[in-house]
């Protein structure tokens, strides 16, 4: 048995994605809101450039402290 895919309007999506934006939740809590699996709402974020509008939220942000310093190997 398989289940339809379901459809959701431009308009619908652009809101969701701005929820994320304004906010201040993550994605995932908006998407549990919305009945959205998170996979979902994180490619709408990224058709729709969330990025773009809030750069916390762009692939490979910096944490806000600045880089992450090298990591230490241990020797073996």
């Amino acid at each position: 048995m398989s289940t339809a895919r379901r459809v959701f309007p431009e308009a619908f999506k652009r809101e969701a994605v701005d929820r994320v934006a304004r906010s201040g939740l993550s994605a995932g809590a908006v998407a549990r809101e919305l009945g959205l699996h998170e996979t979902v709402l994180r490619r709408w974020m990224m058709q729709f450039g969330a990025q773009q509008r809030d750069p916390r939220l762009a692939l490979g942000a910096r944490h806000p402290s600045g880089p992450r310093p090298p990591r230490r190997t241990q020797p073996h």
